[in-house]
């Protein structure tokens, strides 16, 4: 993906609010969306992508999977992002992979990478409509309110936390892959919190090795 020098997600969350992300705007260093066009709520559920989306995103898969296998490795998808200019560690894409693998294989089929692509062309459209003062990077106040659109309403020190986390420089700043990074987390931690929570209370009881285990499944 690439706009204007910028590079460039969610199974299945649980509650409305969650969900899904927008279908993909096209592959990977494609135009997104523009300065003051409104930014995609990719925490809000939508219907399926047309038969032109899913054309599209099957012969992006397609070309990424050099070895015909019908899953992607780490390796094809990292080569894949850093053809749209987004150069993740093997980690980090290992990390993308899992947040979207249904059977464990950490390898992703068509139907998971349409959603992988959704999400990521979804938070980069999110990136750009948020940065307000088109800095190329997401302060507190813009983060906070990139997460709000986005259908998590979530306590200022929350926030703060996860910035801190995914701020490598610590600069109180967030650039686009700092961004994503984040926003994997929080689709990581969506899903393993819904796995929890079967009765969709919105509150879970762990013990310490459901919380071990929890854990272990936050990328």
């Amino acid at each position: 993906m690439s706009y204007g020098g910028y590079g460039g997600p969610y199974g299945n969350p649980p509650p409305a609010g969650y969900g899904h992300p927008s279908a993909p705007a096209g592959p990977y260093g494609q135009p997104q969306a523009a300065y003051g066009q409104p930014a995609p709520t990719y925490a809000q559920p939508h219907g399926g992508k047309s038969t032109a989306d899913m054309d599209a995103v099957r012969a992006w898969f397609m070309a990424i999977d050099l070895d015909r296998s019908g899953e992607l490795n780490s390796g094809e998808l990292q080569r894949a992002l850093s053809m749209g200019q987004l150069n993740f560690s093997l980690t980090d894409v290992d990390s993308m992979i899992r947040a979207f693998d249904t059977n464990g294989r950490r390898k992703l089929n068509i139907e998971e990478f349409a959603k992988l692509h959704s999400f990521l062309t979804s938070v980069q459209s999110s990136f750009v409509y948020f940065d307000r003062d088109m800095s190329r990077t997401l302060e507190f106040g813009e983060v906070l309110q990139a997460l709000k659109h986005a259908g998590f309403t979530l306590d200022p020190p929350v926030v703060q936390a996860m910035m801190h986390r995914h701020d490598p420089d610590n600069d109180t700043h967030m650039k686009l892959d700092d961004f994503i990074r984040m926003c994997l987390f929080l689709q990581s931690c969506v899903r393993t919190f819904s796995a929890f929570d079967a009765q969709r209370t919105g509150r879970i009881t762990l013990d310490f090795g459901q919380f071990v285990y929890a854990a272990s499944h936050i990328s």
